[in-house]
């Protein structure tokens, strides 16, 4: 058997390639993916996602759409309605044209505001009807604003209230003025009474139409 000059390999094994032991100091050993490793773990995490973000559609309408107002009771002016056991009627409803604080002198307001005044007359059993009532005046977009802003903190007017003033205590028949502020251009369209606890039904008093300052 004749060898190859310069190697120990047989001449008949010069027409193979023979295979070099790998250097895994230069050459590190390839890696699975991280989605690869983890696959079977998501697949058992997916069923415990999903209960956690089940939609309840019955907790949804209670804790939230339930909890809106949506059911509007309609009144035009001086028309009762009934929220209840209280009813309400929209008096009066005007534009303010200016207003004064506790010295008598004008409240300087933000420009390009209104200010609107709305006289509600109430016919309750006991001020239990009426507790923890919310006033607003919606316009014609459909933008709400509370009665007695903080513009107005300094004006000498009315604390919002649905509940009898001071000097009508035990009243079951009273009437309460409440002021808004609204941007100069909205077209107010109705006065919005809710309580809490008769949620989705809040009252919607409609104003008069064609008022200006």
């Amino acid at each position: 058997m004749t060898n190859i000059p310069g190697s120990e390999w047989p001449s008949y094994l010069s027409g193979i390639e023979v295979p070099q032991p790998v250097d895994t100091a230069t050459k590190p050993l390839k890696q699975r993916g991280w989605w690869r490793r983890n696959f079977i773990g998501l697949i058992a995490v997916l069923p415990m996602l999903a209960a956690m973000f089940a939609f309840d559609y019955k907790n949804f309408y209670t804790e939230f759409w339930g909890n809106q107002p949506h059911e509007p009771i309609t009144a035009s002016v001086n028309s009762w309605v009934q929220l209840d056991q209280a009813r309400m009627r929209l008096v009066d409803f005007a534009p303010v044209p200016q207003v004064k604080d506790f010295l008598g002198d004008p409240v300087q307001l933000p420009a390009g505001t209104k200010v609107w005044k709305a006289v509600v007359e109430f016919d309750v059993p006991d001020s239990k009807a009426v507790m923890g009532c919310e006033i607003t005046l919606a316009d014609s977009t459909q933008r709400l604003f509370g009665a007695g802003p903080r513009e107005l903190d300094k004006a000498d007017l009315p604390i919002p209230s649905c509940d009898p003033d001071f000097d009508h205590e035990n009243a079951k028949d009273y009437q309460n003025t409440f002021y808004f502020i609204a941007p100069a251009d909205a077209k107010p369209a109705a006065v919005h009474i809710t309580r809490s606890t008769q949620l989705p039904k809040y009252v919607n008093l409609t104003v008069p139409t064609g008022l200006s300052a």
